[in-house]
């Protein structure tokens, strides 16, 4: 049975949903996802509640009452041949000519609509057209703020039906089963560890996170399907003209996995102050709710750390102006963050929550650095990432909870808000605070790259990479002796059939096609641009 999981799955990973349809498979949500179906149910019960006291006459759905024509059909299980979704309310279409027609209408836990939830819309409309013989050209779609989204399905059925071809293939076992590619879902997924596993063991391409499907199958094409053999793709040479166009090479990285070096394409300028800043900021993205800001201040002799706490969406200008409260008192400073997300928190809440010093506002953009860009391009660390977790713990910084991640700090920020646990709450300002001092652990490296000084691991210029060249002079040393004998014959082969002639000067390669005459000579029966005929004696006497 193909369900509205293992399809919306297929939309994420080939693999998950391939796994999904073998009922053999035991599924074990990640707590995230849990924590979002909890929201879902949430949401679901509380949109049900009052569209029941708003709309007395429903049903729930049975398939004589569709063919009844009730209006309103709720609780709706669709099943049809091997297909199988869920609608949480089926509403008859108000158009007199098409009376019959249901419109399906989904729950969500989440606040944003991604397209995700419109192809889980758009496959429910395809299920119900099984049943009603027609296809309804929109649906609505609830969601967390319990604000209904009208989506329009008619040009989604294409991908649908596309989708659907493929599941039907896997199911029947006439179509290959997809291969492993690790992809942004993965941490969202209950078969994470076993990909992975999967993956390191084959030393597959997709650990390189940031290479895309189309460029691993460009590889594959190639005869590359490892990290490792992608690395002795990397010359040197090739690459000198790009240090101005801060091009991301992943054969450059793949080497310094393999190598278990740093390297660098250029050093990174550090303004020197004598304060240093590292800021972090969590947030809830879904609702645009930022609850945590962390800082660690540097000066001369001592180390500073602040936290600012928003129990919910009314504290956060609070805490905002508190983070500005303290940047004031500094004049000479660097502001250190890991991606943009810091300096667009800054910007956004500028615009929500007016009253600011707006010149001081640029000093603290001005001042800020994105220590992501000064790596990304630059930098090579052998890890497969370039998130600040992993380049962290290969610098040898540790996270007092070894699960912790950006998704698990939703799902702590999840129970706090249902449970006020003072400990989950310790959990989030120690994991904050963590990802400061992590980031000042690379910013450490970064400035010793600068000065050229070495970190404690090594750390290697590309202008220092041998240049390993596939064309060598001289005689070849081979692993074989059989290999030697293979390649001097091959070499033969090819030689004999190039003659060269002399052409007002100049040496012209002639492809020839040599046939046997009378004796030993031999007749020349093609050239390039223009037939030659004689003996193979007269062609060198």
């Amino acid at each position: 049975m193909i369900t509205s999981e293992i399809f919306v799955a297929y939309t994420q990973c080939q693999i998950k949903s391939y796994l999904l349809l073998n009922p053999a498979n035991k599924v074990v949500q990640n707590e995230y996802i849990s924590a979002l179906n909890e929201k879902t149910y949430k949401t679901r019960a509380e949109y049900l509640n009052k569209f029941k006291q708003k709309f007395p006459a429903y049903q729930v759905y049975s398939i004589n009452e569709m063919q009844g024509g009730t209006n309103i059909l709720i609780d709706a299980n669709l099943k049809i041949k091997n297909l199988s979704g869920y609608a949480d309310v089926l509403t008859k279409s108000e158009n007199t000519l098409a009376s019959s027609i249901y419109i399906p209408t989904i729950v969500v836990g989440s606040h944003k609509i991604n397209k995700e939830h419109r192809l889980q819309l758009a496959f429910l409309g395809y299920v119900l057209s099984k049943i009603q013989k027609q296809k309804p050209l929109f649906g609505s779609i609830v969601g967390g703020d319990k604000r209904v989204h009208r989506i329009k399905t008619e040009f989604l059925y294409r991908e649908v039906e596309k989708s659907l071809r493929k599941l039907r293939g896997w199911e029947s076992g006439k179509v290959e089963p997809p291969s492993i590619m690790l992809n942004r879902h993965c941490s969202y997924c209950p078969f994470q560890k076993k990909c992975e596993l999967e993956a390191k063991v084959k030393d597959h391409l997709s650990l390189l996170r940031g290479m895309s499907e189309k460029e691993i199958i460009t590889q594959n094409k190639k005869g590359i399907f490892t990290v490792t053999q992608f690395s002795y793709t990397f010359r040197p040479k090739k690459y000198s003209k790009w240090r101005k166009n801060n091009k991301y090479y992943h054969s450059l990285k793949a080497l310094a996995i393999r190598d278990k070096k740093i390297y660098t394409v250029e050093r990174p300028e550090i303004p020197k102050f004598k304060i240093q800043i590292f800021l972090d900021v969590e947030a809830i993205p879904d609702q645009n709710f930022y609850y945590l800001i962390g800082v660690v201040i540097v000066e001369e002799f001592s180390t500073r750390q602040f936290s600012f706490w928003a129990d919910n969406k009314g504290d956060e200008s609070t805490i905002y102006r508190k983070l500005l409260k303290i940047l004031e008192k500094y004049k000479d400073f660097v502001l250190f963050h890991y991606g943009s997300f810091e300096t667009q928190f800054i910007t956004r809440m500028n615009k929500k929550y007016s009253g600011s010093n707006l010149d001081h506002l640029e000093q603290i953009l001005s001042k800020s650095i994105n220590v992501l860009s000064m790596i990304y391009g630059k930098i090579y660390f052998p890890t497969y990432t370039n998130g600040l977790k992993e380049i962290g713990k290969y610098l040898g910084w540790k996270w007092t909870e070894e699960s912790a991640t950006g998704l698990q700090s939703l799902v702590w920020r999840h129970c706090w808000e249902k449970t006020h646990d003072p400990n989950l709450y310790e959990k989030l300002i120690r994991y904050n605070l963590e990802d400061c001092y992590a980031l000042k652990r690379v910013v450490e490296v970064i400035a010793r790259v600068s000065d050229g000084l070495n970190s404690g691991t090594e750390i290697v210029s590309i202008d220092k990479i041998p240049n390993k060249s596939t064309y060598k002079f001289g005689q070849i040393q081979y692993l074989f002796q059989e290999l030697e004998f293979v390649n001097a014959c091959a070499y033969f082969d090819y030689q004999r059939e190039k003659i060269f002639f002399r052409d007002r000067g100049k040496k012209v390669p002639i492809s020839v096609k040599l046939t046997s005459c009378s004796g030993q000579d031999y007749q020349v029966v093609g050239a390039k641009r223009r037939w030659v005929f004689g003996t193979y004696s007269e062609m060198f006497s």
